[in-house]
């Protein structure tokens, strides 16, 4: 089960990058940038039934968001990773529409975080 918390945990976050707020507000730009089309390709590698490609997708994405701590994004990637080795079809479509729901929320948090104004 996912433990609820602030969609980005900007405290953890600045504190790994010594408070260096230009840095993340760089890297979360880049992320969200980019994140329709991750998520799009994992949504495309699942309806071809990739499903070695779907998990190494998933476990970069894992290690992306940790490091941008987006947490809740983490541990549905690490059950995406785990569902695709396992082939569980059902798991997998649920997993990706949580994901895509984390994910915009993370954007909407970000966009109206007062904390990241430089």
């Amino acid at each position: 089960m996912i433990n609820k918390s602030e969609p980005i945990e900007i405290e953890e976050l600045l504190e790994r990058v010594s408070g260096n707020k230009e840095f993340v507000i760089k890297m979360l730009d880049l992320f969200f940038t980019n994140s329709e089309n991750r998520l799009a390709n994992l949504r495309n590698e699942f309806n071809n039934r990739n499903y070695v490609e779907l998990a190494e997708e998933a476990h970069k994405l894992k290690g992306i968001v940790g490091n941008l701590s987006i947490n809740n994004a983490m541990g549905i990637l690490k059950d995406l990773h785990t569902m695709a080795a396992l082939q569980n079809d059902f798991q997998i479509d649920s997993l990706l529409a949580d994901l895509e729901t984390t994910i915009s929320e993370a954007k909407i948090f970000y966009r109206n975080n007062p904390e990241l104004n430089v």
